[in-house]
């Protein structure tokens, strides 16, 4: 499993937790967690995909994300 994956699974698991918390601040340490888990995935989703050079700018070096 990737680690992007790994932080879904986390950022789920946190949610349902928080939809059984037994107090409103448990719910919303887990519901910012969960924020934290969504954050750190996208972050490793955007690291780890492939850069394309500009297709419009054969010679540039700069790269499209």
């Amino acid at each position: 499993m990737s680690s992007t994956d790994q932080f879904w699974q986390y950022a789920k698991e946190a949610l349902y937790l928080a939809l059984s918390a037994e107090s409103d601040d448990e719910r919303k340490c887990l519901v910012e967690l969960s924020g934290t888990w969504t954050r750190a995935a996208i972050v490793e989703r955007q690291l780890s995909a492939p850069m394309a050079p500009i297709l419009s700018e054969p010679n540039s070096r700069r790269y499209v994300f």
